[in-house]
């Protein structure tokens, strides 16, 4: 004797559950490429600070307009999840087209040297990383070098950049020099 066969429900909750597991893991994945990509661009934090609130503050309001009719509590660990997912997902839409967009007004400049220093990056093949600390357009920025520019990096005096203006219009650097 036959029975009928009932869809899978099982299989659906766990194709469901994979996918909550999974759009966090990788917004978050993105949003660390993004914030590599914000090291190269000169933009200030607080315009950073209101990107990723905004972003995720929108996130929050759809999430509420299309759920209106489902209870959901403001504050629950759901909501928590979609203000961090959308932050991470809109902010890095900004920063990759910011970034990898097409780039105007291109040119070369010469910046001093505020200050010079080692850190110690973690994820790095390098114990003591060399940087510089240049002023360009207003907005502080640590410039990183290799590791074999160490000795180079403590001689120099200045760094010369080469600056693309990106879509977005903020400048990120895409050649670095010392200058001694």
């Amino acid at each position: 004797m036959k029975t009928a066969e009932k869809p899978a429900a099982g299989k659906e909750l766990n194709k469901r559950k994979i996918l909550q597991g999974l759009a966090p893991a990788v917004s978050l994945l993105w949003l660390a490429w993004s914030f590599r990509l914000t090291e190269l661009t000169f933009v200030s934090t607080k315009v950073i600070f209101f990107m990723m609130a905004g972003s995720g503050s929108i996130t929050i309001l759809v999430i509420l307009l299309v759920r209106q009719r489902r209870k959901i509590r403001l504050w629950s660990a759901s909501m928590i999840l979609y203000f961090l997912i959308g932050t991470a997902m809109l902010y890095s839409i900004f920063a990759h087209i910011n970034y990898y967009g097409p780039h105007t007004d291109i040119k070369t400049v010469s910046l001093p040297m505020l200050e010079r220093g080692t850190k110690n990056i973690r994820h790095s093949s390098c114990r003591d990383t060399p940087y510089g600390v240049v002023v360009y357009n207003d907005i502080k920025r640590e410039i990183r070098f290799k590791c074999e520019d160490k000795e180079l990096s403590a001689k120099a005096r200045m760094i010369a950049l080469q600056v693309e203006k990106g879509p977005l219009g903020y400048y990120i650097y895409t050649k670095k020099d010392l200058i001694y």
